[in-house]
């Protein structure tokens, strides 16, 4: 494991695992403006490939965008580029043009898809479970010029604007969220908004154990009571670059080891997936924003937990633990070491859990962010359509769940007898 984490390490000083440069490639333009000044503004469709990627091509807007979506940064993406099943997916860029100068201002991943029945072919932005935020790249220094050229650029893109463009998790509520919508709607487009989750959030000053009931205090004491009689019980941090790639070792083991091995959707198992999460770690924890809390037992690891930060904003990113230990709720344990941690940071601003609502998380953490699913095209009807396309898919979303759980009679009860007050009738 050390040896594996040695030879990362060693090709991240040659570049962060990136191939040698290649030829930037050269984009597609949708729109173009000139602005009353000297700059020109234009609406550009590039490749999304570790060669568009290459020399920090998203660097300096990550840097002025106050950590909006650590997702959409240039080293996630380029981590991500060719590994995860995203289909056809490139980069809509917003780009400021002064002189010899080319400043990026916004920067969205996007992809085809098709959704309802029947299908519709849209564009989506490319959020998914390891990236679940679609709030787009934005220059912080001045998002309403921003959001007001990109929303008049793009509604003259027809290519795009014809077609539509979907955001699944829009943190809607959030102040630069809000002005992107405005943004929109004054230019004449049309936008759907559906609250789809009220994701758990841990905020400034809340305290999770002071939250929880006296009866689960008392379980949580008592667990760690039961823990230490098995051994020395041990909470640890690794936030260097060294550690931490340790340490992510450590936690692919954990991972495969439990039910998620077995399943066959652990990290580790698929090649690829486990080269994107070893990058993606390794590219924020070069710049220490990335944390591995883990809890031990004797020095031997039961749970561990990858913390992700951009500029005081923390994503819980992945958890795993060792079966063996269900019963002493590890996982929550570790969960509620992190979130103090996380709230001593100087920077702390929030920390999002990432996680579907209605989980174990709602009940340490009271804070609540809403996600949204946000279709925005130039015509009501698209928009409608889509929507209701999106709508149905979360649908069936649900009831392939429900099946998965062999949840079926609360499914199908309703269909295969009247209820009493029916029988009345």
């Amino acid at each position: 494991m050390a040896n594996r984490a040695q030879g990362a390490m060693e090709r991240g000083s040659q570049g962060w695992f990136r191939d040698a440069a290649k030829p930037t490639p050269s984009p597609e333009i949708l729109a173009r403006e000139e602005s009353i000044g000297s700059s020109t503004w234009q609406l550009e469709l590039w490749p999304l490939e570790p060669a568009t990627l290459a020399n920090g091509f998203l660097d300096p807007l990550a840097a002025r965008s106050g950590g909006l979506n650590p997702f959409f940064s240039g080293k996630f993406l380029e981590a991500s580029a060719g590994r995860l099943e995203i289909a056809d997916t490139h980069l809509l860029v917003l780009a400021e043009l002064l002189n010899d100068s080319h400043e990026i201002r916004l920067a969205i991943p996007v992809g085809l898809a098709s959704v309802g029945i029947p299908p519709i072919r849209t564009m989506h932005v490319a959020s998914h479970p390891f990236a679940p935020l679609s709030l787009p790249l934005l220059d912080n220094g001045d998002i309403a010029e921003t959001c007001e050229r990109f929303a008049g650029l793009f509604r003259k893109a027809e290519m795009f604007a014809g077609r539509g463009l979907v955001f699944e998790d829009f943190p809607g509520e959030e102040a630069a969220a809000r002005i992107f919508v405005e943004a929109l709607l004054r230019n004449g487009l049309h936008v759907s908004r559906d609250v789809t989750s009220r994701r758990a959030t841990l905020l400034p000053g809340h305290d999770p154990m002071a939250e929880l009931s006296a009866k689960r205090r008392r379980e949580l004491a008592r667990q760690h009571r039961k823990l230490s009689e098995l051994g020395k019980v041990s909470m640890s941090v690794a936030t260097g670059l060294w550690d931490s790639l340790i340490r992510f070792e450590e936690f692919l083991l954990l991972e495969t080891r439990g039910w998620k091995g077995r399943k066959g959707t652990s990290i580790h198992i698929i090649r690829k997936t486990a080269a994107f999460a070893r990058q993606a770690v390794a590219s924020f924890a070069e710049h220490e924003n990335a944390s591995i809390h883990t809890l031990r037992i004797d020095g031997r690891a039961i749970a561990s937990l990858i913390v992700l930060e951009a500029d005081g904003r923390f994503h819980p990113w992945k958890t795993a633990f060792d079966e063996h230990y269900r019963a002493y709720s590890p996982g929550t344990h570790l969960m509620l070491a992190a979130s103090r941690w996380m709230l001593d940071q100087p920077r702390f601003r929030f920390a999002d859990s990432l996680a579907a609502e209605n989980g174990w998380m709602d009940r340490l953490w009271t804070g609540r962010r809403t996600m949204e699913t946000l279709v925005v095209a130039n015509s009501a009807g698209r928009t409608r359509r889509i929507a209701n396309g999106m709508k149905m898919k979360r649908n069936l979303r649900y009831a392939a769940k429900a099946i998965v759980r062999r949840d079926l009679s609360s499914l199908l009860r309703p269909h295969l007898s009247p209820s009493p007050e029916k029988s009345g009738e």
